[in-house]
């Protein structure tokens, strides 16, 4: 039921009311608060009962039939909350603004909070991973883009400034960020941008700017984010005005400040190996190319941290490998001593694997959505702290000096919660039982006040049975009536006259007294300023400890530092990898290398290693061929993910890896369209090769695969050769190129920067092993109908291959492959291939069973046919 469609005079109060919210609050799904529950109404109350698989009801709402209504307990209410934003929605919540008991008519409602995608709290389950909010801002050539997680507080900025193609930049940034949300002044105006965020189900925010006024932002960034620097972002106008769209946005249901959101880190991306979206998608960096989950990725394999915090803290660093060579070996020389200290690494795990997320728990408490269970977790965390410092002090390595010495183990937070919260307090921070007695002296008194209240109410009990002889008098309580005295109907007789009669029942009486009544003031009066008190104390500690934002943010990074470092320990450990070295000579060595991930799929001993070397001599770039399914693309990707791997300050999968820093990743992999957008599979192959062309140096490591191969034959190889040309000409990138070209091979005599790879195989009976070895050489054989009968195709598709490849391969405008032959000046001007076929058909036929007019048919077509070839 639409509720254009509704006649609106006739509704309840409260559903105009509900009405009036919702039409200023069309996009969001409203978690309308009535009583104890969320309610949903209409459209609403449709897609939540259908996606949450509540029970669809109904309700009176003056109309001629009941409107569709479902709901949710408020005190439960998160996990539906978090299940809707999951699915892409995005929800209001409406809540009472004044109290039910004093309010004359309708109770005052409005929205107090918006959840999107980009603005949840509560993760349940994902705690790994980052949830990011993105902004963005700027014109034609510039972008500012910032992006936040309000979990964890981590806030960072960026320019792209003057880009070529800022269309191509933005999508590259936004695939490394992967937000839930992007929050933007504008429609997205670009097309690639667009279709990349439709298919990746990003939640899109457009707001409103109010000005384009500097000095505005400034201060209100300024009063918003407490060690916001001033002075360096005075000139970052780009940064500044998406940053301001990002607090707007948090800040739009919010007075008070989030302290956990107190800095804000600016990336400076040329201290940062560039990698494009299509190399983070081909090398499966964050997430496998199969079903899009992190198994089988890089990070999987990576990733045995302890603790939330490392793992996000692994992830960030695979988003920006480093450059500078001091920074890298810093690291690697933490993972070194770990890798060799296992003594220390198993002793940091174990105290580690106790400590709770703490970015997490902070966010919750600066939110005032945590309860006093999470302080305990956060106390509990906290505990082990002095003990990890002990084990950084205590190894003497001078790589934990900074880390241990300025590592605040924040005692005094840990002290604060344990005097102030019980063992086991209730979920609810509103009625009391949180607070610890001796905490607070006026506590004590009010409860003091309330058990004396309560003891003098058992010896008054005592004292009126003996007064009135009614030994089953008794004073009882309930919320509606408060304290009673209950008499049951045989002893009414021996009622006293100062009794008052209250409540009649069907075996009873209820009776009030004036000293019952003070009791209950005495009690109720004392428990009521209890709970009040508690909430109010509850409030103070979380507000001081909100306040140490900063401090415990720099023990966090600490903390996630150290259990990523030690996870990469743990992980060279017990796959075997080698600590790489770095060299200024811009070459790659390695030796007996494998693939991080297909080497734990196979297993460590199935998996056949492979040397490389590339960039000595001169020699930058690489030929491969050989056979598909022989080990090419493996090959070629272990060593772009040995060299990502090193720049982050990992372990590498190899016997040895001496190595040049990259300034970028380039890969151009595989037969992708991008049909969305209207792109063909050649469109997209050339659209990457333009980007790596100009963007690749001659630091920049490039993977080719199959490049030319989605056009006609000649075209496909004019365009590959002219690559080469250009890449060993201009570029000068180490670039390692599988091809099925294997004209190209004869460009080793050609050009001296290149060299021959194949992969090595052996022929047995007809049949070819693949050896996964790749060795100096060329082939002039794709292998190719042997691939295919290894993939199971019908002998007889084998059997005909086989034979018409013979019959190609006779031609002289063949070459060996059964490929067009590439001297096109001294080609046919016929189509040699549909020749061959034509030739075929005619053996075919079978003289002996024709008749005279299938013959006459027959002929007509084959001159047909040859005219066509012939164009004659």
């Amino acid at each position: 039921m639409l509720i254009d469609k509704i006649d609106q005079s006739k509704l309840t109060p409260m559903m105009k009311q509900y009405i009036e919210i919702k039409n200023q609050y069309r996009d969001l799904i409203l978690f309308y608060r009535l009583g104890d529950f969320y309610e949903m109404f209409f459209d609403d109350a449709l897609i939540a009962a259908k996606e949450l698989e509540l029970v669809l009801t109904g309700r009176d709402a003056g109309l001629d039939e009941r409107v569709p209504m479902a709901g949710v307990p408020h005190h439960s209410s998160n996990p539906y909350i978090n299940r809707l934003v999951e699915k892409g929605y995005k929800i209001g919540i409406v809540e009472q603004l004044e109290d039910p008991a004093t309010s004359k008519g309708i109770v005052k409602r409005n929205v107090v909070k918006i959840v999107s995608p980009g603005t949840i709290l509560d993760l349940e389950g994902k705690e790994k991973d980052n949830n990011f909010l993105l902004a963005l801002y700027g014109d034609k050539h510039s972008y500012g883009i910032s992006y936040l997680d309000i979990t964890t507080g981590e806030f960072k900025t960026t320019e792209i400034l003057n880009s070529a193609n800022i269309e191509r930049d933005l999508l590259d940034f936004i695939v490394k960020i992967n937000p839930k949300e992007i929050v933007l002044s504008e429609k997205l105006a670009f097309k690639n941008l667009a279709s990349y965020i439709s298919q990746k189900n990003i939640y899109l925010t457009y707001v409103d700017l109010d000005s384009l006024d500097l000095k505005a932002y400034m201060a209100k960034i300024n009063k918003k984010v407490k060690n916001f620097n001033k002075t360096f972002f005075a000139n970052k106008y780009f940064s500044l005005v998406s940053i301001s769209l990002l607090l707007d946005y948090i800040y739009s249901f919010r007075e008070d400040k989030l302290d956990h959101i107190d800095d804000i880190e600016y990336i400076n991306t040329e201290v940062f190996m560039k990698l494009d979206a299509s190399t983070r998608e081909n090398l499966e960096i964050h997430k496998n190319l199969n079903d899009n989950s992190r198994k089988n990725s890089l990070f999987h394999v990576l990733d045995l941290a302890e603790t939330p915090m490392g793992s996000r803290k692994i992830n960030s660093w695979l988003e920006f490998p480093l450059l500078d060579k001091d920074h890298i070996n810093r690291r690697l020389d933490i993972v070194d001593f770990l890798y060799t200290n296992q003594d220390l690494s198993r002793n940091l795990d174990e105290i580690l694997n106790q400590i709770y997320d703490i970015e997490r728990l902070l966010s919750k408490i600066s939110y005032r959505n945590a309860n006093a269970r999470d302080l305990l977790l956060l106390k509990n965390s906290i505990e082990n702290l002095p003990k990890f410092k002990s084990l950084l002090e205590g190894s003497s390595f001078k790589g934990f000096e900074n880390l241990s010495n300025n590592f605040d183990t924040l005692e005094d937070l840990h002290d604060l919660i344990d005097k102030a919260i019980v063992e086991n307090p209730p979920i609810q921070i509103s009625e009391g039982g949180l607070i610890k007695s001796g905490y607070s002296e006026d506590l004590d008194q009010l409860r003091t006040s309330s058990v004396r209240g309560k003891e003098l109410m058992v010896e008054y009990e005592v004292e009126q049975k003996k007064k009135t002889g009614i030994p089953k008098l008794k004073i009882s309580y309930n919320k509606n009536v408060g304290y009673f005295i209950e008499i049951t109907n045989s002893y009414l007789d021996k009622v006293p006259e100062d009794y008052t009669r209250r409540q009649t029942l069907k075996n009873s009486e209820r009776y009030i007294t004036t000293y019952l009544n003070e009791l209950s003031d005495m009690i109720l009066g004392s428990q009521s300023e209890v709970e009040d008190l508690e909430y109010q104390l509850f409030n103070d500690i979380r507000q001081t400890i909100s306040e140490a934002s900063t401090r415990i943010k720099a023990t966090t990074d600490t903390i996630s530092t150290v259990d990523a470092l030690n996870s990469f320990a743990k992980v060279a450990l017990n796959n075997n990898y080698t600590r790489p070295i770095f060299n200024k000579e811009n070459y790659i060595s390695i030796s007996e290398g494998r693939h991080p991930v297909v080497e734990l799929s196979l297993g460590a001993n199935a998996f056949i290693a492979n040397d490389a070397v590339i960039g000595k001599n001169d020699k930058t770039f690489q030929i491969i061929t050989g056979p598909n399914m022989a080990g090419k693309s493996t090959y070629m990707r272990q060593l772009a993910l040995i060299l990502l791997m090193g720049q982050i300050g990992s372990f590498v999968p190899a016997k040895a890896a001496d190595i040049s820093i990259s300034d970028a990743i380039f890969t151009r992999i595989g037969a992708s369209d991008n049909l969305a957008k209207g792109d063909s599979t050649f469109m997209v192959e050339m659209n990457e090769m333009s980007n790596i062309i100009k963007n690749a140096g001659e630091n920049s490591f490039i993977i080719l695969d199959e490049v030319g191969r989605g056009t006609g034959t000649n075209d496909g190889y004019s365009i590959a050769k002219s690559i080469v040309e250009y890449i060993t000409k201009h570029n000068k990138s180490k670039t390692l190129f599988a091809t099925h070209y294997h004209e190209l091979t004869s460009l080793e005599d050609e050009i001296p920067t290149l060299e021959n790879l194949k992969v090595e195989i052996e022929e047995k009976d007809g049949d070819i092993i693949f050896l996964r070895k790749i060795i100096r050489g060329k082939t002039d054989k794709s292998y190719g109908i042997e691939v295919a009968k290894l993939a199971g195709l019908p002998s007889e598709i084998i059997a005909r291959a086989k034979h018409i490849l013979e019959n190609i391969d006779q031609r002289p405008d063949f070459t060996s492959d059964g490929q067009i032959s590439m001297n096109l000046e001294e080609s046919p001007k016929y189509n040699t291939l549909e020749t061959e076929i034509l030739l075929h058909e005619i053996k075919d036929i079978d003289i002996n069973n024709i008749t005279g007019i299938q013959a006459l048919e027959k002929l007509e077509s084959l001159m047909n046919k040859a005219k066509d070839i012939y164009n004659d």
